[in-house]
């Protein structure tokens, strides 16, 4: 069984210039290889920087288009994951793009395209620069949707790690995507440096993460009296879809009190909640 990832929020936490929309624009023959390269080439960000950033986020097995529920409360578009975090990067992309937010998610070359638009136009923020990858540090980090440093700080790293390791990766339909090594990224994370943690520990939760956000205005840090100190989110086997899509027994669950996501959604829902959000469980009988 996965080891899980436990990710705790402390006290005060919730409990909660665009170019032509194709969808398939520079990508005609389909490949994620292709589309990677025709968005870099439209937005200006750096090839490898793109697929590391997907690499990471896990997002290099998205299916080319996909049906999505327009509803969802947790929506992320394309390879690189834009979501609702601290900047909403979803409603940005789309606004670079000129379409909607439900194009993006269904159509994942055109999500890639708003990606790297996104990326581009936070380096150029930021002043990165084509040729210094260690520029584009800052956008990484707004890119990132964590509302704390000490994340924002350990996304970039993760990023520039990848790109330092490169290598040979799956992707959707079998594809394979390849970055070489980069010493220089390598070198760049290495530089990077990640704020301690301020936070208590949680001896009962050995090795989780804290994400910090403010409460104003969206929860009551008590019940009955009984002090809300953190929420524990955590990724669990039985929440990923092969464990239980189409399935007559099994379900996904709510584990012991805690919330409980796939691996894939459950960066998204911190990075949510980081930027401040209502978080709630339901379960029908």
């Amino acid at each position: 069984m996965r080891r899980l990832t436990i990710f705790a929020l402390s006290a005060g936490l919730a409990l909660a210039c665009a170019s032509s929309t194709s969808p398939s624009s520079g990508a005609a023959s389909g490949t994620l290889d292709d589309a990677f390269t025709a968005a870099a080439t439209e937005s200006g960000a750096p090839r490898d920087l793109l697929v590391a950033i997907a690499r990471v986020e896990g997002g290099l097995e998205m299916p080319k288009t996909r049906t999505v529920n327009p509803d969802a409360h947790v929506p992320a578009a394309g390879p690189l994951q834009l979501r609702r975090g601290k900047l909403d990067t979803l409603a940005l992309g789309a606004k670079l793009l000129g379409v909607s937010e439900i194009d993006l998610r269904t159509d994942a070359d055109l999500g890639l395209r708003a990606g790297a638009l996104v990326l581009a136009d936070l380096g150029k923020k930021s002043g990165a620069r084509a040729g210094d990858l260690a520029t584009w540090r800052s956008a990484l980090e707004d890119l990132s949707g964590y509302a704390d440093q000490r994340h924002r700080a350990m996304y970039a790293q993760r990023v520039f790690r990848a790109l330092g390791a490169g290598g040979t990766f799956e992707a959707r339909g079998g594809e394979k995507l390849t970055i070489l090594p980069n010493v220089r990224a390598a070198q760049i994370a290495v530089d990077v440096t990640v704020p301690e943690e301020t936070m208590s520990t949680m001896p009962e939760y050995s090795g989780a993460e804290v994400f910090p956000t403010s409460c104003t205005d969206k929860c009551d840090t008590t019940r009955d009296g009984n002090p809300v100190d953190y929420v524990v989110i955590h990724e669990a086997w039985y929440m990923e879809p092969e464990s239980w899509k189409g399935k007559k027994n099994g379900r996904p669950g709510r584990s012991e009190g805690c919330f409980a996501f796939s691996r894939a959604d459950r960066d998204a829902v911190i990075a949510e909640l980081a930027g401040g959000a209502l978080i709630y469980a339901c379960y029908e009988k």
